[in-house]
């Protein structure tokens, strides 16, 4: 009976820095980068999968705002005990197989906000120049973007380079307004 439930697939929200989150399906089996894969690939533009290197999950704890950054080859398993038995902020923590056991019977294949937690995806890998990163990977910037954006709204400045806050601020007013500008024009050119 064991074995059965941990072989099922579980779903886990992974947050994004627009305040919105992606549902994801994953097997203990599997390891953090398997989430980051999937969650990424449906933030592609045109058709285009950004880069999946630039990518790291972490987790958050929402009381205490320690955070652990998570390894590409971390279990999903002991991802799923860590978020499921909050006492000990180890990922590794003994105590966490024992408790995770019990809890997987009361919830069974769905896994919720445990409001203590929280998965998030960010851009961990950044090149020098933004500029390079835009004209690479459209989809990374402007996540990254967000994200620093969120950052800054969260007054987490102490891990924000303020030169790299100015260059994005600027790219994205450039993008809204390049964004208004080709609408207008095609509105325009249609009548």
């Amino acid at each position: 009976m064991q074995n059965e439930i941990h072989s099922e697939e579980y779903l886990i929200h992974v947050h994004m820095p627009n305040k919105s989150f992606k549902a994801v399906r994953f097997n203990v089996k599997e390891t953090v980068f398997h989430v980051i894969r999937r969650t990424v690939e449906d933030l592609g533009t045109d058709g285009r999968t950004p880069s999946i290197q630039r990518y790291a999950c972490r987790m958050l704890n929402m009381i205490t705002k320690e955070v652990i950054w998570l390894a590409r080859s971390t279990s999903m398993q002991k991802v799923l005990s860590h978020i499921l038995t909050p006492g000990c902020s180890n990922v590794d923590c003994p105590n966490n197989q024992s408790e995770l056991d019990e809890v997987l019977l009361e919830h069974g294949r769905r896994i919720t906000d445990n409001r203590v937690w929280r998965v998030e995806l960010r851009v961990r890998y950044v090149p020098n120049n933004i500029q390079e990163l835009f004209e690479e990977d459209k989809a990374t910037c402007f996540y990254y973007f967000n994200q620093v954006k969120d950052d800054f709204i969260q007054a987490n400045v102490t891990s924000i380079d303020t030169e790299v806050a100015v260059q994005l601020c600027c790219l994205g007013y450039s993008l809204f307004f390049s964004y208004h500008y080709n609408y207008i024009t095609s509105c325009l050119a249609s009548h």
